[in-house]
């Protein structure tokens, strides 16, 4: 997102209030960038609950879903994935499963090192691939101090933090997407987001010394008083963001080595090695099965997704 297209929107809105001109936020939301979306649908109890819901449904449909599992070797005969051997993480053992499709939405550098016989250009490419990795300090409080010290309650499902004093990059308002995700309505529920690389000085602190910089830098801006904290979490999310560096210049030829493997299929935002959202990610999914279902081979139209402006609900004026 520009900052360009961020003020653009902004006036766009102010306007738009101003002369009592306003389309409904459902039907504005196609033109406006998927970050300042001001209108959305959100599961009652966060995205899991719809994860929760669609493993529901395949286990009613007869399919099973294996917990604990890494895929760690995918064998291949003359341009077909024929099998996937899965590695219990927690015991060890190892199953082997015939494929007839395979969808892979692990890391890239990942599913090469599982398939049997790469070439050694597409295995370096793959291990010269570079993520951002993530963490997330939750923490609950009985109250908010407002940021423009009035009492009115802050409205905001974000904020982007942009000082360079501080370290925390966003902080979500859990409370404010969803009222049931916090049990008490009079709590609220934040998300401190820190972008870094897994190993760097950052990551290496222990969780109780990143919770404490998380509430001093609450405190700091005026946010939170510690006496209102009632509890704290650290969750630390390797991979998180793929980034547009390192060997990815030459990414295309994994792309290339990997459509030519005809039911193999690379999905979501690990699996593609590209900055998807949720919906993009879901969606490269669901092209790639409308092609099996129409009996396309070309796999171009699932690297299309996010990758072309029509993805984008952007205004293309």
């Amino acid at each position: 997102m520009s900052i360009r297209r961020a003020v653009a929107h902004a006036v766009k809105r102010t306007a738009s209030r101003w002369f009592n001109n306003r389309v409904s936020n459902s039907v504005a939301s196609k033109d406006t960038e998927t970050s300042l979306i001001e209108q959305f649908l959100y599961p009652k109890y966060g995205p899991g609950q719809m994860w929760e819901k669609c493993a529901e449904e395949i286990v009613k449909l007869g399919g099973e879903i294996h917990f604990q599992s890494r895929a760690t070797k995918i064998e291949a005969n003359n341009g077909l994935c024929i099998g996937v051997v899965v590695t219990d993480t927690v015991t060890g053992t190892e199953r082997r499963f015939d494929a007839k499709y395979v969808f892979s939405s692990m890391p890239v550098v990942k599913l090469i090192r599982a398939m049997e016989h790469p070439p050694l250009e597409v295995r370096e490419i793959a291990e010269g691939l570079v993520y951002r990795d993530f963490i997330t300090v939750g923490v609950l409080l009985r109250r908010m101090r407002s940021l423009d010290r009035i009492e009115s309650a802050m409205t905001d499902n974000w904020l982007y933090v942009q000082d360079p004093q501080y370290t925390v990059g966003r902080i979500q308002l859990f409370h404010n997407w969803s009222r049931w995700l916090v049990r008490d309505s009079s709590l609220a529920w934040l998300g401190l987001e820190y972008f870094c690389s897994k190993g760097d000085a950052l990551w290496q602190q222990s969780d109780e010394a990143i919770a404490a910089t998380a509430m001093d830098e609450l405190v700091a801006m005026g946010i939170a008083d510690r006496d209102d904290v009632l509890d704290q979490i650290v969750l630390r999310v390797p991979k998180a963001y793929p980034a547009y560096w390192g060997t990815y210049a030459r990414f295309d030829r994994i792309v290339q080595w990997t459509d030519g493997i005809e039911n193999l299929y690379l999905v979501g935002r690990n699996g593609m090695h590209r900055y998807n959202n949720q919906d993009h990610s879901m969606l490269s999914a669901m092209v790639a099965v409308d092609n099996i279902i129409a009996g396309r081979r070309d796999k171009s139209n699932v690297w299309r997704v996010n990758a072309e402006e029509d993805y984008h609900e952007i205004d293309s004026k």
